[in-house]
């Protein structure tokens, strides 16, 4: 398992992307609003850190095709945040049995879709949903994701993605423009700050059995990275905060906010 990207919903407003680009590129994070994928119904763009991304989504309609119900009813009622950490793992089969046996109610994983043999409406779900501008290429990208339900006290998810090699490396030459050019080479830590502690983590300990903490933090190790929950005020409602590794020093230590999303470089 490791941390592939999280979903962060934002307000369809132009300004808002700009003053967020001139905000974190002369941090280290290049950003180009106009990369990713729009539709009428929708608008996904990415913020790059080595092979993990911010996926910041805008929808245009109500009703979006291809995207998931509950993050769109939450959207049109003004909800805004990150919506859904995304793990990816090597057997979602596997994944999907854990969760059942684990008495957790989950639906079917998403079958794998071929972008090369894909309807139209389809193609378009699922670069938007990855963020990326549809590939010329005729190599298929394999994929399927599972999403549970929503963390108790939250509006956000665990979600589990699963990709085959072939969709790994023809990825990896659409990360662009990316951190890692100059030395954000990842995000080694996130750090979710729960307002309903108690029956949050009851719910996060079927999912992830390997957790391990006290009573006001969790933590779960992943393969290169790491989730640490933590008991929060109620008050304060969700916030996640992510940690990057910088190799440079004049990129250490910044940091930038996205909704209730926070962003900061640690050293490597």
């Amino acid at each position: 398992m490791r941390l592939d990207h999280l979903v962060i919903h934002i307000d369809n407003d132009a300004e808002i992307i700009e003053r967020l680009k001139k905000r974190v590129t002369p941090l280290g994070f290049p950003f180009d609003p106009e990369t990713g994928e729009r539709t009428q119904e929708f608008a996904a763009t990415n913020i790059w850190i080595g092979e993990q991304y911010l996926q910041l989504v805008r929808l245009l309609q109500p009703s979006v095709r291809g995207w998931n119900p509950r993050w769109a009813q939450c959207y049109n009622e003004g909800k805004r945040g990150v919506f859904s950490i995304f793990i990816a793992v090597e057997d979602l089969g596997e994944v999907h049995k854990g969760l059942l046996e684990r008495d957790i109610e989950i639906s079917i994983p998403e079958p794998k879709q071929s972008l090369a043999k894909a309807s139209k409406d389809i193609l378009q779900a699922v670069t938007g949903f990855l963020g990326l501008r549809q590939s010329k290429s005729k190599k298929n990208l394999p994929w399927r994701s599972l999403h549970l339900p929503r963390i108790p006290g939250t509006d956000m998810d665990i979600s589990f993605l699963e990709y085959d090699e072939e969709a790994k490396e023809e990825i990896k030459l659409l990360m662009k423009p990316n951190a890692e050019e100059y030395g954000i080479t990842g995000i080694h830590r996130a750090k979710i700050y729960l307002p309903l502690w108690d029956e949050g983590i009851r719910f996060l300990q079927k999912v992830f059995p390997q957790l391990i903490g006290a009573t006001t933090q969790q933590k779960v190790e992943l393969k290169e990275d790491e989730l640490l929950f933590f008991r929060s005020d109620p008050e304060a409602g969700l916030k996640v905060k992510l940690e990057a590794t910088s190799e440079q020093k004049k990129y250490t230590a910044k940091k930038f906010q996205i909704e209730n999303l926070e962003v900061k470089t640690i050293s490597a």
